[in-house]
């Protein structure tokens, strides 16, 4: 093993084992006393207020040149005209 991954080890173990104890020694005092927090009853009275959001969006600039023909329609209507149906 590399020097890198035996730092590595030695500091991973070292961490959970003190997380470890750390949660037991801070949960084990806490259930032993058996604390019990009691609170009293609290009215409060008033209306709520709704909240009013409004949002400006700017117009969008329209490009309405791409939907300009480039060719032109009308001679391909007078010569469909102009040819036989069948």
């Amino acid at each position: 093993m590399t020097l890198a991954n035996q730092r590595f080890k030695k500091i991973f173990l070292i961490f959970s084992t003190l997380s470890f104890f750390g949660l037991l020694g801070v949960a084990g005092p806490a259930q032993a006393k058996g604390k019990r927090i009691t609170l009293e009853e609290l009215v409060i009275e008033g209306n709520i207020q709704k909240p009013e959001a409004f949002f400006i969006l700017p117009r969008a600039a329209l490009n309405f040149d791409e939907l300009q023909r480039r060719e032109n329609l009308k001679e391909r209507i007078i010569e469909s005209v102009k040819k036989k149906p069948f």
